[in-house]
């Protein structure tokens, strides 16, 4: 749009109409509740715009139209609404991504939990999640060459950083903690259910990420496939190659290794699936979620 603030104005608009219900709006009845999300370079519309419009975009009735805000990856500093905001970070978003990172949001951070009425707010920080993930093989899925060409960005960025020979595509399934977040919103709206707590990624001086036994960042709400690695999960070096901020690598655990943690892969698999359900027992996945994380990991998990 020719002029930026038609675009909040239209957003606030869209939003009251769809919410309103009946003529002229698109829905024939009223909705209940609406959420206002999204990832990445959309995320930081979302949390512009709840900074900023939230207080002015309202029902007849003086209500928000907005009942949640679901800015899913990195954090910023937002100010206290009458609505419920919940956002998770991967290891590469959690002091604010590339294009955020400052002092306001690093000491925000620590801060940004709430469950104050004025201020509701959770947000999870996921070590060994990058930003941007370099998808590991589906079943059924062809396995591209992992050669140094234009069309393969873990090439270039291996070769660019000059990553170890070792070195793995990396990622760690997050979406269905980011399904989880949809839940919590909606119960913490409807029903005053406030989320769990999660401990944050843990730091060190100069806000240096502190690491396991394994190399792998320590705190944090640990995904099975951080709470029982055969990974070691490294981020891209920031500002080295900025293609590269939002990615990185992982580094498989030798056989050996694997052998004296585990034992078998299917003790593995087992100890995998133990990891998922204590995350659905402590509330923070759907077992719908937890489920898929153990289908596609007994697809992925290496042989031993």
């Amino acid at each position: 749009m020719a002029d930026r603030s038609l675009f909040w104005t239209s957003l606030s608009q869209m939003a009251t109409l769809i919410k309103s219900g009946g003529s002229p709006g698109p829905l024939p009845v009223r909705g209940r509740h609406l959420y206002f999300t999204g990832y990445s370079g959309s995320a930081d519309t979302v949390y512009r715009f709840l900074s900023y419009h939230h207080n002015g975009t309202r029902m007849p009735n003086g209500s928000p139209v907005f009942d949640g805000y679901l800015p899913m990856s990195h954090i910023r500093v937002v100010p206290p609404i009458d609505a419920v905001i919940i956002s998770p970070a991967t290891q590469s978003d959690m002091f604010g991504a590339t294009s955020g990172d400052s002092p306001a949001t690093r000491a925000f951070r620590k801060q940004y939990d709430s469950d104050l009425p004025t201020a509701r707010r959770r947000r999870f920080e996921v070590p060994g999640a990058f930003h941007g993930p370099l998808p590991e093989p589906e079943p059924g899925m062809a396995v591209p060459p992992q050669d140094d060409h234009e069309g393969n960005p873990f090439a270039v960025c291996s070769t660019s950083q000059k990553w170890p020979a070792d070195a793995e595509p990396s990622h760690v399934p997050n979406r269905a903690l980011m399904e989880a977040c949809f839940h919590h919103a909606s119960q913490w709206v409807e029903k005053g259910m406030a989320p769990p707590h999660s401990p944050l990624i843990e730091t060190g001086p100069n806000d240096v990420i502190l690491t396991d036994e394994n190399g792998n960042a320590r705190g944090g709400l640990r995904l099975p496939d951080m709470a029982v690695p055969t990974d070691t999960f490294i981020p891209a070096t920031l500002w080295q190659t900025p293609n590269c901020n939002a990615t990185g690598y992982r580094v498989p655990f030798s056989r050996e290794k694997l052998v004296t943690l585990y034992g078998t892969r299917e003790r593995y698999l087992i100890a995998y699936d133990a990891a998922a359900d204590k995350l659905v027992a402590e509330g923070f996945l759907l077992p719908d979620g937890a489920a898929q994380l153990k289908k596609d990991r007994r697809f992925l998990a290496p042989v031993f």
